[in-house]
């Protein structure tokens, strides 16, 4: 008797250590299999294109060849067909863009617009105005690479993306130039080539500014361009012909597209020389793009349709499995720090309004979520809302009405769809009022800056005021 339950005592702690050790098994294959990206000496670089565009590539449909560095490229990146911004102007989606944050979270709306109604007087040199700063609250995305033992670099040729508004936070070196081409960020940057190379695993950020108005006319490109769209600059005739909906310059759109192309050369010539293509994880994105007539306005920072929401976004890492691949779901700006920071191994933070792409890239299909995007101009009672979910978006427009448009047959949102379908619009105007109304908002910090005469002129060159 005392034999069979020795027997059976025996048996039962082989049951045991038999299933204790599956568990093991199963709880390492587990851990393994979802533990995070970390790739400690791993490069990350990160280029911002000013005013850039999606539909002005080759890559994205555009029928003129502005980039064939960025188009080869593409062909072997992860290429996200349907990704857009929170606002269509540079400091709140550049701020999106560092935080995760939305606009009305991160609430850093406004750069150099302060000063549109200051006047410098004949006595004076200068005038200071309080600009919008980035927070404390939150760890911006050089903070957190720079956490996981990354040096941190980042160059700014934009005059709104600059150290007072907080932009240079977590950098150990940051460069601020204004409107100075790609030629010379491309010099600053080779300049500091060795230091960057020999820091380690580094971080590096560039802020190109190329296509932003006032569009320089960038040789040979231009001339090849014009050609091909018929367009003689000595026929008066052509403005009139090529401009059905307002007086827009035909050059203008094909000076834009060479300094596209101009910009493009010089990312190449900086991929090469830094050896992008090896042991670097590459994105490249914009913070807004450019209209040209297509809704009656032209520039930025004045609607929320597709033409300035839309922006290119692709990610490179040859020897990370991204191959070329496209992506059809909805992405946002704000994606792209939940993505470095789990690639970094720092994790997600609960602050983050974005997602991780990576799993995406992997070939996970993400549950469709709400994007949303906004404008608000106090001071002109303009107020405008936008909400994007699987193929539908709606644009709100206080004082001026509401738009809903299928961007699955309707990309260039030429039909509103508000009448047909008015509880849908209603809906995704409810979905942005309860985000913004529910959110995490953070404290706005402001910065003093000096605004001299010739700052002010070479503001308004850019049309900032």
């Amino acid at each position: 008797m005392l034999k069979k339950i020795s027997c059976k005592l025996f048996l039962a702690r082989l049951i045991f250590i038999f299933c204790l050790a599956l568990f093991s098994i199963a709880s390492a294959l587990y851990l393994m299999k979802n533990r995070r990206a970390v790739s400690p000496g791993v490069n990350i670089v990160l280029i911002c294109i000013d005013t850039l565009r999606a539909d002005h590539l080759p890559f994205y449909g555009y029928d003129l060849n502005t980039a064939p560095f960025l188009t080869e490229l593409a062909s072997k990146s992860a290429v996200f067909d349907k990704a857009y911004t929170v606002w269509s102007a540079t400091t709140p989606s550049v701020a999106s863009l560092f935080t995760s944050l939305y606009p009305f979270q991160h609430g850093v709306f406004r750069g150099f617009s302060f000063f549109k109604r200051a006047e410098i007087k004949a006595d004076e040199k200068s005038v200071t105005r309080q600009v919008d700063a980035l927070s404390g609250s939150y760890k911006t995305l050089a903070e957190v690479l720079k956490e996981q033992g990354y040096k941190t670099y980042g160059i700014s040729d934009n005059v709104n993306v600059n150290k007072e508004m907080g932009f240079a936070r977590g950098f150990d070196e940051f460069v601020f130039r204004s409107y100075d081409s790609a030629s010379t960020i491309s010099e600053i940057l080779i300049d500091l080539k060795k230091e960057i190379v020999q820091a380690g695993k580094y971080f590096l950020y560039i802020h190109f500014m190329d296509p932003h108005a006032p569009y320089y006319k960038r040789m040979p490109w231009f001339s090849e361009f014009a050609r091909k769209r018929e367009l003689d600059e000595n026929d008066s005739n052509q403005v009139a012909k090529y401009s059905p909906g307002g007086p827009w310059d035909p050059f203008k759109a094909v000076a834009y597209d060479s300094e596209i192309r101009y910009l493009d050369e010089w990312i190449g010539n900086l991929f090469e020389t830094f050896q992008w293509d090896h042991n670097t994880l590459f994105i490249l994105i914009a913070d807004h793009g450019e209209e040209f007539w297509e809704h009656g306005r032209t520039d930025h920072n004045k609607t929320l349709y597709n033409e300035v929401l839309h922006i290119p976004m692709m990610v490179y890492y040859s020897e990370g499995g991204i191959s070329g691949k496209r992506i059809s779901q909805n992405v946002s700006i704000i994606d792209i720090l939940p993505t470095l920071a789990n690639f970094s191994g720092s994790g997600k933070d609960k602050k983050y309004e974005g997602i991780d792409l990576l799993p995406m890239i992997k070939g996970k299909t993400e549950k469709a979520r709400k994007l949303f995007a906004v404008l608000n101009f106090k001071p002109k009672n303009r107020y405008l809302k936008s909400t994007i979910y699987k193929e539908w978006k709606y644009i709100s427009t206080w004082g001026e009405g509401e738009e809903l448009f299928n961007l699955e047959t309707d990309f260039g949102e030429k039909e509103n769809l508000t009448g047909k379908y008015p509880q849908r619009a209603a809906q995704m105007l409810e979905w942005y009022d309860d985000n913004e109304k529910n959110c995490e908002k953070y404290l706005t910090e402001s910065s003093e800056y000096e605004m001299t005469k010739s700052k002010m002129e070479h503001l308004k060159s850019l049309g900032y005021l």
